[in-house]
């Protein structure tokens, strides 16, 4: 049985769109978590009262959460949906209405392990079609860090040879 490349602790570099802009999301402070659960709804009969007599797959959650870190302004214009980017600042406008799948591109977390971001891409998890929400809540107090949390999406892949497909590991 070979074994699985999640490997039992560490941390990791995440990189979103590195076909494109290769945004390197990095450094992190607390955890990146990856998350997968499987939706169903309950069928129920009359003769069993409020006792399922089965379920049905409903469908799929896949999000990545990243609490980034000592952030630069070119960062986070890639991370917040409607932000535009000049030489020292940075504009952010209200996204309403706006598809997230239309700005989700692929997404990868590698692990480190001493220091050295791994190079095996049989080690890395890729999200197919990830598209970020910012939820930000600063502190500005003398023991708090700051994090920008940003939680990617997956969305099942419409445009590669994997279509339908929306997480794996390794290559």
């Amino acid at each position: 049985m070979p074994v699985s490349p999640n490997f039992d602790l560490g941390p990791c570099s995440v990189v979103w769109d590195p076909t494109g802009a290769n945004c390197e999301l990095n450094p992190t402070f607390g955890a990146v978590k990856f998350h997968w659960e499987e939706k169903d709804a309950d069928i129920f009969e009359d003769e069993q009262g409020l006792t399922p007599v089965d379920s049905v797959t409903t469908g799929a959650v896949c999000e990545l959460t990243i609490p980034m870190t000592r952030n630069t302004l070119h960062k986070l214009q890639y991370v917040f949906q409607r932000a535009v980017y000049a030489a020292d600042h940075i504009y952010v406008s209200n996204p309403v209405g706006e598809s997230k799948f239309a700005n989700s591109k692929l997404m990868l977390v590698k692990p480190i392990v001493n220091g050295v971001v791994s190079v095996l891409t049989k080690e890395w998890l890729y999200i197919l079609r990830a598209s970020p929400k910012v939820s930000l809540d600063q502190v500005y107090d003398n023991s708090t860090q700051r994090i920008v949390n940003v939680v990617f999406k997956g969305y099942p892949d419409t445009v590669t040879g994997q279509i339908g497909l929306m997480w794996r590991f390794g290559l």
